[in-house]
C-alpha cells in the first residue's frame, strides 16, 4: 500500500522527507502509520506526520534532538543507531552510539 491510500504503484509516490543534515541510521513508523521518525550520524532525531507529508508538508513537525541546537543536551552528538516507538505510539527511543538510551514521550511532537 502506498503512502497516498492505494495500492497502485505510482511513479511519483516517494515523498523525499527534509530535515536531516546526514546519513540517516535508522527510520521506523509509528503502529498507527501517523508518525515516522529518522536519526542520522549528526545525533539528529526528527518526527514527521505522515498525512502532512503526504500533502506536500515535507518538513519536520519536531526536531527532538539536534546537536547543532542543543548545546547543554547530554545526548550524543556523535551519531544514533536505532529509533523505535512503543507498540502503542505514545514514546520514541533511540539509542546513540555511546552507548545512551533517550527516550520522548507523544506530547514531544504533537
Amino acid at each position: 500500500r502506498n503512502m497516498m491510500g492505494d495500492d497502485s504503484p505510482e511513479e511519483n509516490d516517494a515523498i523525499r522527507l527534509r530535515g536531516l543534515t546526514s546519513h540517516v541510521n535508522s527510520v521506523a513508523f509509528s503502529c498507527d502509520g501517523q508518525w515516522v521518525a529518522a536519526s542520522g550520524m549528526s545525533g539528529a532525531v526528527k518526527v514527521w506526520n505522515v498525512p502532512l507529508a503526504c500533502s506536500n508538508s515535507v518538513y519536520p513537525v519536531a526536531s527532538l534532538f539536534d546537536p547543532s541546537t542543543s548545546k547543554n543536551d547530554t545526548f550524543t552528538p556523535i551519531g544514533v543507531n536505532t529509533i523505535a516507538f512503543t507498540p502503542d505510539g505514545n514514546m520514541l527511543a533511540a539509542t546513540g552510539n555511546d552507548g545512551s538510551i533517550r527516550f520522548w514521550s507523544r506530547s514531544s511532537w504533537t
